[in-house]
């Protein structure tokens, strides 16, 4: 039985060794709309507006600043806004360093994500990504195919769920999608509670900041600090060099007379 949802697959051109292996298992297991070889941001604009996915895979290199295209790095104030003109549930992204621009990125548009911690070897990419889509095509939901594709050998990927962390009058951490209806609970997709993503994303946004919300986040206020800290040891290194040139001075207009 064919996958139900329309998936698109972007794939520019990069030296991973599994790309092409990757894409291979996402089309043949979910029918995948596959965007790959020369992918600007033009090009992904025009797949996600035309082809509406429902889910959206990214493969590619990725830093903590956004992903690879192949005209440069696409960050998560410009993604977010391509993203949003589609019907999508789902983004996958399955580069390296990702968990910035996810973050950034569900503060506007809470739809479920699956991100990276860290820096994943290409074969541990690959498997997981193969994995996932297995499980997708047996039937399974986001988030239970991605906890049947986390093995050890990959706990760098993480769900963050289509939730929202704080609704305008409570600091509760459920969904609601409009003032009539009961908040529904965070499932991890086997049926369970699993508080740890909450924890992870408000972890998140405490370390890297969340404009929406004002805060300014520890690695902004730390990179502040070190600027800051910087400055002081220059100002001090030349107070001190200062001081001994005014003592050299002395000393030698002493001696000359």
């Amino acid at each position: 039985m064919p996958y139900g949802k329309r998936v698109l697959f972007v794939q520019p051109d990069t030296d991973l060794f599994y790309s092409a292996k990757e894409a291979e298992q996402v089309v043949n297991l979910l029918d995948a709309n596959l965007l790959s070889g020369n992918v600007d941001i033009n090009d992904l604009i025009n797949r996600v507006r035309q082809y509406q996915p429902q889910l959206i895979i990214f493969s590619s290199h990725g830093t903590q600043e956004g992903i690879l295209l192949s005209d440069g790095i696409i960050g998560a104030e410009e993604l977010a806004p391509i993203l949003g003109t589609s019907t999508v549930e789902c983004v996958y992204l399955n580069t390296c360093n990702s968990v910035k621009t996810a973050l950034k990125i569900h503060g506007v548009l809470p739809v479920d994500f699956i991100f990276t911690l860290s820096g994943v070897p290409d074969r541990n990419a690959f498997i997981t990504m193969a994995t996932f889509a297995y499980h997708l095509s047996q039937g399974c939901s986001y988030g239970s195919a991605w906890f049947e594709s986390r093995g050890g050998a990959t706990s760098d990927f993480m769900l963050l769920p289509n939730i929202v962390l704080f609704t305008k009058n409570s600091g509760s951490n459920v969904k609601t999608n409009n003032d009539n209806e009961k908040p529904t609970k965070n499932d991890n997709g086997n049926g369970r509670l699993d508080n740890i993503h909450d924890e992870v994303v408000q972890l998140g946004y405490l370390i890297y900041g969340n404009e929406k919300w004002q805060l300014p986040g520890l690695v902004n206020s730390v990179n502040s600090l070190q600027r800051d800290v910087s400055f002081i040891k220059t100002a001090v290194l030349l107070i001190v060099l200062l001081t001994f040139l005014v003592i050299v001075g002395g000393i030698w207009l002493v001696l000359s007379i």
